[in-house]
């Protein structure tokens, strides 16, 4: 006869019992490896590829985009003398701001993903000459369509003349891949204020698609002319910390750079009245320079071959 005081055998299928009768715990059906088998494929796809953290710069750049541009054109005029105001309402700027800001965020998560994606199919080199022939391409294709819009009958080419810019992107981190293990700072400075006066070039050009500088433009200090300027400076930044690595073409795309950033400040001077192709082209024509050279020099300082799988590992 069995002792109600004694625990009974475990029963198949149940939790295992301990000496004193307490049940073991079941394993954490919850952990947090991302891997498990029962996650769908498509969604451990997208993490591995650092969706998440990319939506997020995107979210928070378009953020910043959409309010230094409601600044611009709201904020700016009732505070700084002698800046027209804009007579449309502050909420059509919020709408526009809106849109902007998703139109951002998308680009940017998409490019984010993009170069994480590129990581596991292409070597440094390949990324570089690609990279460097998108960038020359951008520069020379923008520099024909900035001079089609002075030509007669042109309105059909003016709204699109700053849409090749977009091809400088490659460039830009094509000239960053090859040149960030030298640990210059003005690398990440001169690929930042790059790829922002790219974005920035092609926003300016929907929301004010007339492409002129100086005295006939009023505010000076438009969309545009800021744009330029800033693509201007940060392609200047990375022709320079590429000088040794990329020779005189890199030396070319310095002083071409500089010719454009220089072309903004007299105009934005009021010294005398300047087109945007005398701000636009000189930096165009430092891409389509930058690129020749990523192409022919497409290596990566302190690279090897054996590195592939640190493809665009920013050495962190």
């Amino acid at each position: 006869m069995t002792d109600a005081t004694e625990p009974a055998d475990p029963v198949d299928g149940d939790p295992a019992a301990g000496a004193d009768g307490s049940v073991a715990a079941e394993p954490d059906a919850k952990a947090s490896d991302d891997h498990r088998p029962g996650r769908p494929p498509l969604l451990r796809f997208f993490e591995a590829l650092g969706f998440r953290h990319h939506a997020r710069v995107g979210v928070v750049a378009g953020i910043v985009l959409a309010v230094a541009l409601y600044g611009f054109f709201v904020a700016v005029p009732t505070v700084a003398p002698g800046v027209r105001g804009r007579p449309e309402s502050p909420l059509l700027y919020v709408v526009l701001g809106f849109v902007v800001a998703v139109a951002t965020a998308l680009f940017v998560t998409t490019a984010l993903t993009v170069r994480t994606l590129a990581q596991a199919v292409a070597s440094p080199p390949k990324w570089v000459r690609r990279g460097g022939g998108l960038g020359a391409a951008g520069g020379l294709l923008w520099t024909a369509g900035t001079l089609a819009g002075f030509a007669p009958a042109a309105d059909a080419v003016r709204p699109w003349i700053s849409v090749p810019v977009l091809l400088v992107v490659g460039g830009v981190w094509a000239a960053h891949t090859r040149i960030k293990r030298l640990g210059s700072p003005l690398d990440r400075v001169g690929t930042v204020l790059a790829t922002a006066g790219v974005a920035a070039v092609h926003v300016a050009a929907i929301l004010t698609p007339e492409p002129f500088l100086g005295a006939t433009v009023e505010p000076a200090l438009t969309p545009f002319v800021a744009s330029v300027g800033t693509l201007a400076v940060g392609t200047a930044l990375l022709a320079t910390a590429a000088r040794d690595e990329l020779g005189i073409l890199a030396d070319a795309a310095v002083a071409l750079s500089a010719l454009g950033a220089l072309t903004v400040a007299v105009a934005l001077a009021d010294v005398v009245a300047v087109s945007g192709a005398v701000a636009a082209v000189p930096t165009a024509l430092a891409w389509a320079a930058l690129g020749v050279a990523l192409r022919g020099s497409p290596t990566p300082a302190n690279w090897s071959a054996d590195e592939v799988d640190s493809l665009l590992d920013d050495g962190s």
